[in-house]
C-alpha cells in the first residue's frame, strides 16, 4: 500500500482484522476520532535500524498478543528505551 492516504491504510486493516505497527503520529491520532478504527501498534522510536524494531516487537510478544485478543483497546504505544 505504498503511497496509499492514512485513510485508505486504516480502512484496509479494518476491513482484514490486521493490526497496523507504525513510526506515523497521524495513525495513532486517527483512531482517537475513528467510529471504526483499526489497531495500531505506534513505535515511538526515534531514527530506529531495523534490528531495533525487530527486537522491539520480540520483546513485547505478550503485551503485543494481549492486545490483539482485547475489543476494548485500539492503541498499543512501544517506546524506544535507551540508544541504538
Amino acid at each position: 500500500m505504498a503511497g496509499a492516504s492514512d485513510h485508505a491504510i486504516m480502512k484496509f486493516a479494518v476491513e482484514n482484522g490486521f493490526i497496523i505497527v507504525t513510526r506515523d503520529v497521524d495513525l495513532p491520532k486517527m483512531v482517537r476520532f475513528s467510529k471504526r478504527p483499526a489497531k495500531v501498534i505506534w513505535l515511538e522510536f526515534h531514527n530506529p535500524a531495523t534490528r531495533v524494531i525487530a527486537n522491539a516487537l520480540r520483546t513485547n510478544i505478550e503485551q503485543i498478543e494481549a492486545f490483539s485478543l482485547d475489543a476494548t483497546k485500539f492503541i498499543l504505544i512501544i517506546r524506544q528505551i535507551g540508544s541504538g
